[in-house]
């Protein structure tokens, strides 16, 4: 078993890269898209007219960031990395699913 340590760092090196690769990638593609509109203080009739941060800062609402996000490299490795281990992926799926809606 000591002796495979050096194999697994070669394979640990690989997977980084991969994964660093894909921070980079998403951080291209989703940079600043997954801000949305919090709309505790908004009535609920303004609910469908509110389409950007405009309008959200406009009917009372707060423009906030997700918690994960692909603003950096940073923030793109931490999620990719909750992605990976299947915690809160559904909510990374359905933010850049809503990053990429054209409306």
């Amino acid at each position: 078993m000591i002796n495979a340590i050096p194999d697994i760092g070669n394979v640990m090196v690989v997977s980084l890269l991969f994964i660093l690769l894909f921070a980079i990638l998403g951080t291209n593609f989703y940079k600043g898209t997954f801000y949305f509109c919090l709309t505790d203080n908004v009535p609920l009739e303004y609910h469908q007219i509110i389409k950007n941060r405009y309008d959200c800062l406009d009917y009372g609402g707060e423009w906030v960031n997700s918690d994960q996000n692909f603003d950096n490299i940073g923030h793109s490795l931490i999620t990719l990395f909750g992605v990976m281990t299947t915690e809160g992926w559904i909510g990374v799926m359905w933010n850049a699913v809503d990053a990429t809606r054209i409306d």
